[in-house]
């Protein structure tokens, strides 16, 4: 994953307009205690916590005192640290997205909402090299659903969003709004991203294998 390209992007204004669908998905509330997984640079409140896999971090990002390194899918918080987790250019990067996933469960409250966004493999996002979601490993909606109930989370919405073409071509993002109210209004599996909603189930399937968590992480000084 290479932040600093991910940074570019969000400031391009295709960039500016994925931010914009985004945020209509994610949509802001008073959660308490919000864990951005990925990138959340664009996006989170300044008490949000945000971590990033990368260490060669791009010099503009640094200054965040909620900033924090985490080591491959290990994170280091203790059980219900959060109520609130969002992924985003983080998922697809994932070496074992199962433990992933049972490590975002673990640092969940009983009450929190998990939110992911994930390149969809059906969609045209993910086969372009000029946004960052041509990176990683897409994901279709079936397979995301299912890793999702595997280990322990009942969704509560998911969809496709980004059905407008990955140009920078001012008309092409002029009839953005458009491409995504067809997409939207016949509920297309070609939308570029794949989203879901998740609440945390009170128990989940036994782990196969347990992790020993690493909880010695670095942090960017403020």
């Amino acid at each position: 994953m290479d932040i600093a390209k991910i940074h570019r992007f969000y400031k391009s204004p295709l960039g500016k307009w994925v931010a914009e669908q985004v945020r209509n998905k994610i949509k802001s509330d008073d959660a308490r205690d919000v864990l951005w997984l990925g990138y959340g640079q664009e996006f989170r409140r300044p008490t949000d916590v945000w971590g990033i896999t990368e260490t060669n971090l791009d010099l503009s990002l640094e200054g965040h005192s909620n900033l924090f390194f985490y080591q491959s899918d290990l994170l280091p918080f203790q059980p219900n640290s959060f109520n609130k987790i969002v992924v985003l250019h983080g998922f697809e990067f994932s070496k074992d997205p199962v433990n992933f996933l049972h490590n975002i469960w673990d640092a969940l409250e009983g009450e929190g909402e998990f939110h992911m966004v994930v390149p969809n493999r059906t969609g045209f996002w993910a086969r372009g090299e000029k946004t960052p979601f041509g990176e990683g490993r897409p994901y279709s909606l079936n397979q995301i659903y299912k890793l999702l109930v595997q280990t322990g989370f009942s969704v509560t919405e998911a969809d496709y969003f980004l059905y407008a073409p990955s140009s920078q071509n001012k008309l092409s993002l002029r009839l953005a709004p458009y491409y995504e109210w067809v997409g939207n209004k016949l509920n297309l599996p070609i939308g570029g991203l794949v989203y879901t909603r998740c609440k945390k189930e009170i128990f989940r399937p036994k782990m196969i294998k347990e992790t020993q968590k690493v909880f010695a992480v670095q942090s960017v000084p403020a």
